[in-house]
């Protein structure tokens, strides 16, 4: 058996020490034959790495695991999110890195998780429940709600949360705004096009994760794509 302390160490080579051509498949290969829990474990861990890249893997690796973890024995799935719900609790004392981000990306991977706690990751959005007052905790809830969104769109949908997204638009942190007007992209509604387009010129920077990392990205770029998204999907909608 690998010792835990072991495997901590491994987990932290791959997700701090590759450069950042790493890819999550790679990184995936070079964890293949640890023992699930203590992987799990790890990555949990991670969350908290010094580096938006490393946290990013974190997150990235821990859906698909967890996911197929719950699928086995869904009682362990459920408690690994328990857990980072209590991170995101301010009586928990820690400040919750990464954790509304993995939510996200836990439910978009397993479908019985995300029908029980759907309503969970929308309450970390919604000002009449549990929005997260931290900017960079509440911009992980909305990326972890696009996430479920490409999945699940009606799950992520439920509790108006496209109106609660289209609130967050114009905050004046560029990190929620844009995590919102990237989320919007995928869960869509009314008026969705026109709202996206008013944000096209807000030129604030944030960094924001890409298909195989983390890269700078302004707010009005993320308000475009969604956009762009949304009319191919379907043209007369979202208007």
């Amino acid at each position: 058996m690998t010792p835990s302390g072991s495997i901590r160490r491994q987990v932290r080579a791959v997700l701090e020490g590759p450069g950042p051509n790493l890819g999550l498949d790679q990184a995936r290969e070079r964890l293949a034959g640890l023992p699930t829990p203590a992987l799990v474990r790890a990555l949990l861990a991670g969350l908290s790495a010094p580096t938006p890249l490393a946290r990013w893997r974190a997150v990235g690796l821990l859906g698909p695991l967890v996911a197929g973890l719950a699928e086995v024995e869904p009682e362990a799935g459920r408690e690994v999110l328990r857990r980072l719900m209590w991170t995101l609790n301010e009586e928990s004392g820690a400040m919750g890195w990464g954790a509304a981000e993995a939510f996200g990306e836990i439910l978009r991977h397993s479908p019985l998780l995300a029908r029980e706690f759907a309503n969970i990751l929308v309450s970390y959005v919604s000002p009449c429940a549990n929005q997260l007052d931290h900017p960079a905790l509440l911009a992980g809830a909305l990326w972890g709600l696009g996430r479920l969104a490409q999945a699940q769109p009606e799950l992520a949908r439920s509790c108006g949360a496209p109106e609660v997204v289209r609130e967050l638009l114009g905050h004046p942190d560029a990190r929620v705004a844009g995590a919102a007007a990237w989320a919007w992209g995928w869960l869509g509604g009314e008026g969705a096009a026109t709202a996206l387009e008013e944000r096209r010129d807000d030129g604030r920077a944030l960094e924001f994760p890409l298909e195989d990392g983390v890269g700078e990205v302004r707010v009005g770029s993320l308000a475009q794509q969604a956009r762009d998204r949304l009319a191919q999907a379907d043209p007369g909608k979202n208007k």
